[in-house]
């Protein structure tokens, strides 16, 4: 097969094509061609789409037979993917395009005993969701089904002594009702009630450096935050107070070649190579309807 266009260079690699290799090109995957010549994906693939050659491995279209069909939306789609041998995907995108929708978990039946009922009248329904095993909403239901009225569970009261009224505000609230035995909403309504104010941890100080701070507005405030594992409001805030503006991205021009990575190396490491948003990349597969590399 003559090739149709000249190959691309790749600056990055020392990988040299054969006249043998070459004819390799589509007659396997280019993940285990790469392998077995110990170059990236990437190269092969670009090697091969330059020359013009499809694979026959890629966007294989699974052949649906009736009895894998009338499994669609009866089983969950992972269910359906593993007795049938493919992908996840390839499941759902089947059972959208015929319309069909997902299968819902079946709701366990439940055998009420007149006991069972009995003891509504009593307990409250989270007490007896831990007793019989099933879930509180169950409960919930069937006490209006039957018209029966809620039980509440009784309420602790805390009679305040001076102690206990000298811890409020002294820590959280979350930690004082850990440590009297109540709710943190009893601990928060006792200490408004006598104009006490809530404690407030000190919130940790970042230590900007000049290397931390050069990041700031070459980024979104997302991205430099999970760089540094800190706040976005952290971020924010010290890139105001440096007068930093907030970072557009600029448009990217896209190329054949930055065209030809997508699908086949997952968009983060493409995001990477090209040193664009992971959402740029996201937004130009979608737009040319190609399916995420598979991992």
């Amino acid at each position: 097969m003559t090739a149709s266009r000249t190959a691309p260079q790749h600056r990055s690699s020392s990988f040299t094509w054969t006249a043998a290799k070459r004819r390799q090109l589509g007659t396997k995957p280019d993940s285990q061609l790469a392998k077995a010549w110990g170059t990236t994906v990437t190269i092969v693939c670009n090697q091969r789409r330059a020359l013009g050659i499809a694979s026959p491995f890629r966007n294989t279209r699974f052949a649906w037979t009736p009895e894998l069909e009338a499994l669609l939306g009866k089983e969950n789609d992972h269910t359906v993917a593993r007795i049938a041998g493919t992908t996840y995907q390839t499941v759902a995108a089947h059972r959208q395009r015929l319309g069909i929708p997902a299968a819902r978990p079946k709701a366990p039946v439940i055998r009420w005993t007149k006991a069972m009922i009995t003891a509504m009248a009593t307990a409250d329904n989270a007490t007896l969701a831990r007793r019989w095993g099933i879930s509180p909403s169950a409960i919930r239901l069937k006490r209006l089904e039957l018209g029966l009225p809620s039980i509440h569970p009784p309420v602790k009261r805390l009679r305040w002594t001076s102690q206990q009224v000298a811890l409020l505000g002294s820590d959280t609230d979350r930690a004082i009702a850990h440590r009297l035995g109540i709710t943190v909403g009893t601990v928060i309504r006792q200490r408004q009630r006598r104009g006490i104010p809530a404690s407030r941890p000190p919130a940790p100080t970042f230590p900007w450096s000049p290397h931390s701070e050069a990041l700031l507005g070459t980024m979104s405030d997302n991205a430099v935050s999970r760089r540094l594992k800190i706040t976005r409001a952290a971020v924010r805030g010290r890139r105001r107070q440096l007068g930093v503006p907030t970072y557009r991205p600029k448009p990217v021009h896209w190329t054949e070649p930055m065209r030809d990575l997508l699908g086949v190396l997952p968009d983060k490491e493409v995001a990477l190579r090209l040193d664009i948003s992971l959402t740029a990349v996201r937004t130009e597969r979608r737009i040319w309807k190609i399916p995420p590399a598979k991992t």
